[in-house]
């Protein structure tokens, strides 16, 4: 395709298969053919973040924020590689700012009990994560807050109650269709 939305298409399901390679090649295809994409640049992050590619993922979120300063994710995701870092104090500064980014959509809301939880209001965070799951979140907004929870709970100073929100988000994730 001479279009670059595709190619970040295809990006997102090869990473979500673990083809990472294969993933930064689309990714890269997508940004040759629009080099002002924030998307790419974050999904390139993503990528290179799973590989442990640190330096590499911060400056492709970067890039994403240059692009659209109005991204919640790509900000959320620059503070978990800072996060992985022990660089507390800018993950935090990013999480706010993401945060207040998110919208109104389950997926968003999700993610936002999370960083709630992980700027350490745990009980609200908790408490919205519950009711959404309650209110029937659909499987694929569970799994993005699960994939991010996940790696909250490998930063060197994990969230208080990140262990529990895993635990109700795998719960949910099993007992949700996935038609939701």
């Amino acid at each position: 395709p001479k279009f670059a939305y595709p190619h970040d298409n295809l990006g997102d399901v090869y990473r979500d298969q673990g083809r990472y390679d294969d993933a930064i090649a689309a990714y890269q295809q997508a940004i040759n053919l629009d080099p002002k994409d924030a998307y790419p640049y974050n999904g390139l992050g993503d990528v290179y973040r799973v590989q442990g590619r640190y330096d590499d993922a911060i400056a492709a979120y970067i890039k994403a924020i240059e692009l659209d300063s109005k991204y919640a994710y790509s900000k959320l995701s620059l503070g978990l590689v800072h996060a992985l870092e022990c660089q507390m104090n800018e993950a935090n500064q990013l999480w706010l700012e993401g945060r207040q980014l998110l919208g109104e959509d389950v997926c968003d809301r999700l993610h936002y009990g999370l960083y709630s939880l992980a700027l350490g209001e745990s009980e609200s965070g908790l408490a919205l994560i519950q009711t959404l799951i309650r209110d029937g979140a659909i499987s694929a907004a569970i799994k993005g807050a699960l994939d991010d929870a996940t790696i909250l709970a490998r930063c060197p100073m994990p969230p208080e109650g990140i262990e529990q929100v895993i635990s109700l988000l795998q719960t949910a994730l099993n007992e949700t269709p996935s038609s939701k």
